[in-house]
């Protein structure tokens, strides 16, 4: 600042970078944020394949084993409503 205690030219422009290197860093930690939680959706999904495919091998076995039939109905697990 100049002794006059008026900011100079030179420091109004300063702000403007100052903001706009502030609202960079914001944008690029939300960027990173959505594909993390991206991520844990895949993985979650991923992990819900592997347990059915599991059981599913699972219940072939027991009626190969018993010389019988299973029978496989998916359905869609109720939501409660909030």
């Amino acid at each position: 600042m100049r002794p006059d205690n008026r900011p100079s030219q030179n420091d109004e422009r300063v702000y403007p970078h100052r903001v706009m290197v502030v609202v960079g860093i914001i944008a690029a930690l939300a960027a990173f944020a959505i594909q993390i939680i991206g991520l844990a959706a895949e993985i979650r999904l991923k992990d819900s394949i592997a347990s059915l495919q599991s059981s599913l091998a699972l219940a072939r076995m027991i009626a190969m084993n018993q010389s019988t039939t299973v029978t496989v109905t998916l359905s869609q697990p109720l939501q409660l409503r909030r």
